[in-house]
Formats: structure tokens, C-alpha cells, sequence
């Protein structure tokens, strides 16, 4: 029921906020302990031979951890997530989590050019999934939690409830459900308010006043659209095409490549190192240089490229952040204008339309705007922005979100989606029929007259812990019951010269997706439906089929 959801979301909101402060706060203190004067991405403050030694040590360790762990729990991030949601049976173990927490934190700390968002929203995803198996909820219900850790991770990263919400459900879950908006905006909030008892209520970037001219600055806001669009088109095909390459390496080989690449880049351009922000509040003050900044986007855009295709495991969504940020800030300075109100405007609009671009998701990138500005000024330029970067992407170039190009890349091509997500969406217990009669070794005479008033469809005979262990039409069964004489006795089933079918079992918490998968590899008749339990395994019903291909289940 939507009110016990909606509870569950709740705690799913808090769970992920507490586990996202405290991954935050090991990145922070292992930071401030191992980086010059203890403070917090001071990657500039390292030595010329440092800054090439952190990356590539993490790297290293990357590489050995990966050689020996098993490659069923290698996967990890916002694509690992996504490629669950699309598969039937699809799930999000705990093994991948805990890889995935450890190893970004390797990676962030080391230097590499990546972020926290992708492991945050794997993190907050999986521990939500594993609430909901827990407490043996369907698994259409367990989908929804799995939009609240998405959509929590994400608030508590940017403390931006409603761009967490907007990208939960268009990038990650790719729909809008009435029943999913609610535990998710109740998840969504949970989280951002724990993270604010710990951080405060400011966002995640400190911002100028920005002076917002629309008419004056229309055509500057067009181009940099444009500029942005092309750069995130660049950033997706580049991303997909190492991925391609580095699938032909040894998987411990890969990373020492990114941490190679990252360590020589570092020598000259520390900036690139870790995450970023406090580069990008730099940049949003109007601090670098036009050369500088064209470096930054450069070398960022290629740095994360090789780091994210060879495996470390982490998220691009900061790094996309960062180099949208530089894009704003280098337009703003080329068209001769270097006031801090109009500096720190375009870099704002820069990160919203890479984010827009690259994850093919217009209105989370404007929700975040949005929120991170509190401005509402700054909604019809960023729309511009945005919506010109989208089009020039997807349109111009013919490229599709990161995130497709990856799920591409792993051999989920995107597909017939509309009918799973709608499938994924219901529980199999909607469409669970009790038209069987259940048959056990002995047929009673009361039991017979039973068949015959009733007419089910179908026969199922039942092991003495009553679960299916063969089936019959009804008809089939009954024509064999016409040529007993009529009597009165007992009739025992195995002496019958039957032949029952072999039965498929599907467990009640599953959904139609696995439904029909299920259907379509066995080319069954019908399923058995079995709750499972400690206490008792026990036949629920069945589904045919026709009651899958109902069509009033898709409206």
C-alpha cells in the first residue's frame, strides 16, 4: 500500500543520507590528512612528483583490487544501477556497494578525475533495494525504493531535494508515475533534511550575485548552448569509444592507464585532480584565466574520458559539473566581460547545460540550476541554455545520453523499454488466478464432485507439503476420470494413467517483466505462483499468458 511505501521511503531517505555523510566525511578526513596544510582538495598544493604518484598509486591498488575480485561484483555506479532496472530479475547486490564505497573512496582521495555522485547514487539505490528484500516486498515495490535511494543520494549530495527527485525519475528510472512521486519526494526530502542537521542549509556552491540580462545576453546564452552541446556530444562519444578499446585490456591494466594519464596531466594542471568543486567555486568568482580555463576543459573532458572507461569506480557527474563550469566561465571572458555577477551567471548556465546534454536530462539540469541559485531569474536563460545544448547533442551529433552509450556498450541495447518499465512497474500478484484445483495423492469422491461443479481450467498436483509438482488442462483430467466406474472410493493419482506436464514456479514478489521473460523462455501454458517463507513454501495461485497479454494492465 502507497502509506506503508511512503513510511519505507522515509527511512530509505535517512538511511542514505547518513550513509552519504559518512562517505563524505571519510573523503574529507583522509584528505585533510595526507594533503598539504590539511585542507581539503589542496591537490595544488602537492609537489610536481606527488601529484604524478597519488593517481597512479590509486590506481595500482584499484588494479589489484579488481584482479581479485570476482567479476560479477566489478560492476558499480549509475549505469550499474540503470542496467538492473532494465533486465528481469534484475538486482543490485551487496557485493557491488561495498566495492563501490571503498573503491571511490580510493579513487577520489588518489586524485583521479571523477566524482561522488555515481557512487552515491549506487550507494543510496542498493541499500534501499536490500530494505525492500528484506521485508520481502514485490519487487515492482522494490523499484520504487530503489527511485527513493536515487533520488535521496542525489539531494544529499547537492542539498537540492527536487533536482534529486527530477533525476531519479528521468534519468534513472525514465518515467513519471503518480504512485512513485510520492515515496520518492518524501525520500528525497528525509535526505536533505539529515544532511542539513550536519552541513547547514547552504548548497552545494557559494554563488555571487548573479546579474541576470536576458535580451542583452540572448545571443551569448545561445552559443554557449551551443559550445556546451558539442563538448558534451564529444565527452559521451569519447567516453563510449575508450570503453570499446579498453575491453580489449586486461581489467587490472586499465585503471594504471587513467592513473597514468591523470598523474602526467597533474604535473602542469593540478586542477584536474579529485573532484573539483573548490575549482569550480574559483571559477564561479571569476579566478582563472582564459587559457587556463580552455586547459581545464581540455584535460578534464579526457581525464575523466579514460579514468571512467578504464574502470575506476566512480561518478562523472561532478567532472561534467566542472568542465560545463569552465565552458561559462572561458565564453564570458572571450566576450570581453569579466565581472564577477556575469562570470559566476555563465559558469552556473555552463553546469546546467552540460549536465543537460550529457545525461540527455533537460529538466533535472534546470531543477538543480534552480535550486543550487535559489533564484528563479535564472529559469528562462537557463531553459535557453539547456535546451540548446540538448538539441545540439542530440540532434546535431545524433548522440545519445552517457548513460545509453554505456548500457550499449555492456549489451543492453535500449529496446522495446516502454513496455518493460511498464511491465517492472506492476506486481505479479495483480493478475494471480486461483482457476486450479489442487490434487493432491488421494482423490476423494467429495473432491471429484467438486471438479466437476466448479470447472477450473486447470489441475495441479500437489506434493504432500503442497507444493505443484506436475499439471493437467482440466479437460485432459476429467476425460481420464470418465472411464473410472462411478463409484464411491478413493481414487489414488498415481495409479492414474496420467501424464502431468512439468510445472514453472515464480515467486509472488516478482513482477510482469520477469512474467513474461519467464513465458517466453519456457513457452509454458501457465505458472505456478509460490510464496516462499522459513515457515511454509506454499502455492499461491497461477497466471496464463492470456492473463499477461490483458491490456488493461498497460492503461
Amino acid at each position: 500500500s502507497l502509506p506503508r511505501l511512503a513510511a519505507i521511503a522515509i527511512i530509505c531517505g535517512l538511511g542514505t543520507a547518513t550513509l552519504m555523510v559518512f562517505f563524505r566525511l571519510c573523503i574529507e578526513g583522509f584528505q585533510q590528512s595526507v594533503l598539504p596544510q590539511n585542507l581539503i582538495a589542496n591537490y595544488e598544493g602537492l609537489s610536481l612528483g606527488e601529484r604524478f604518484l597519488f593517481p597512479l598509486c590509486g590506481a595500482l591498488l584499484i588494479a589489484i583490487a579488481l584482479h581479485l575480485l570476482a567479476q560479477k561484483y566489478r560492476s558499480t555506479g549509475v549505469v550499474h544501477v540503470i542496467e538492473a532496472l532494465s533486465r528481469p530479475h534484475g538486482r543490485l547486490p551487496l557485493g557491488n556497494a561495498i566495492w563501490q564505497f571503498f573503491g571511490a573512496l580510493l579513487a577520489i582521495i588518489s586524485g583521479h578525475s571523477v566524482g561522488r555522485e555515481g557512487p552515491s547514487v549506487h550507494l543510496g539505490a542498493a541499500i534501499s533495494a536490500l530494505l525492500g528484500e528484506c521485508l520481502q516486498l514485490p519487487r515492482s515495490s522494490i523499484r520504487i525504493l530503489i527511485a527513493c535511494g536515487v533520488a535521496a543520494a542525489i539531494a544529499a549530495s547537492f542539498n537540492t531535494p527536487l533536482a534529486g527527485v527530477i533525476f531519479s525519475m528521468e534519468v534513472v528510472m525514465a518515467e513519471y508515475t503518480v504512485s512513485g512521486f510520492v515515496p520518492v519526494i518524501l525520500s528525497a526530502v528525509s535526505a536533505t533534511t539529515l544532511l542539513r542537521v550536519f552541513y547547514g542549509t547552504e548548497p552545494a556552491f557559494v554563488l555571487p550575485a548573479l546579474d541576470i540580462q536576458l535580451l542583452t545576453d540572448l545571443p551569448l546564452i545561445i552559443l554557449l548552448g551551443a559550445v556546451i552541446g558539442i563538448l558534451a556530444a564529444s565527452f559521451n562519444r569519447l567516453l563510449s569509444h575508450i570503453t570499446s578499446l579498453s575491453q580489449r585490456l586486461p581489467v587490472a591494466a586499465r585503471p594504471i592507464i587513467a592513473g597514468l594519464l591523470t598523474g602526467l596531466v597533474a604535473i602542469f594542471l593540478p586542477q584536474v585532480m579529485g573532484i573539483g568543486y573548490d575549482s569550480v567555486d574559483a571559477m564561479l568568482n571569476g579566478q582563472f584565466t582564459l587559457v587556463l580555463l580552455v586547459s581545464l576543459i581540455v584535460a578534464k573532458l579526457i581525464c575523466t574520458a579514460v579514468a571512467i572507461a578504464c574502470g575506476i569506480p566512480a561518478g562523472m557527474i561532478g567532472p561534467v559539473f566542472f568542465i560545463g563550469a569552465a565552458t561559462g566561465g572561458a565564453l564570458i571572458l572571450l566576450a570581453g566581460d569579466s565581472a564577477s555577477s556575469q562570470t559566476s551567471f555563465f559558469v552556473m548556465l555552463g553546469m546546467g547545460a552540460m549536465m543537460g546534454a550529457s545525461l540527455q536530462a533537460p529538466l533535472a539540469a534546470l531543477t538543480a540550476m534552480v535550486e543550487l541559485t535559489a533564484s528563479p531569474d535564472i529559469i528562462l536563460p537557463g531553459m535557453l541554455a539547456v535546451i540548446t545544448a540538448v538539441l545540439t547533442s542530440q540532434e546535431l551529433f545524433r548522440c545519445p545520453s552517457i548513460f545509453t552509450l554505456l548500457l550499449r556498450q555492456r549489451g543492453l541495447p535500449n529496446t522495446n523499454r516502454r513496455r518493460h518499465q511498464i511491465l517492472s512497474s506492476l506486481s505479479l500478484a495483480r493478475i494471480v488466478s486461483d482457476d486450479f484445483f489442487p490434487c493432491q495423492q488421494t482423490l476423494t469422491a467429495e473432491m471429484r464432485q467438486h471438479l466437476l461443479e466448479n470447472c477450473p481450467s486447470w489441475v495441479i498436483l500437489l506434493s504432500q507439503h503442497g507444493l505443484p509438482l506436475g499439471y493437467l488442462s482440466s479437460s485432459e483430467f476429467c476425460t481420464c476420470l470418465a472411464r473410472l466406474p462411478e463409484n464411491n472410493d478413493d481414487i489414488d493419482i498415481h495409479k492414474l494413467a496420467l501424464t502431468w506436464k512439468p510445472v514453472q514456479l515464480i515467486e509472488i514478489q516478482s513482477d510482469l517483466a520477469e512474467v513474461e521473460q519467464l513465458f517466453r523462455e519456457s513457452h509454458a501454458e501457465m505458472l505456478c505462483v509460490i510464496h516462499y517463507s522459513p515457515a511454509n513454501n506454499r502455492l499461491c495461485g497461477i497466471v496464463t499468458n492470456q492473463d499477461l497479454s490483458n491490456d488493461t494492465y498497460f492503461n
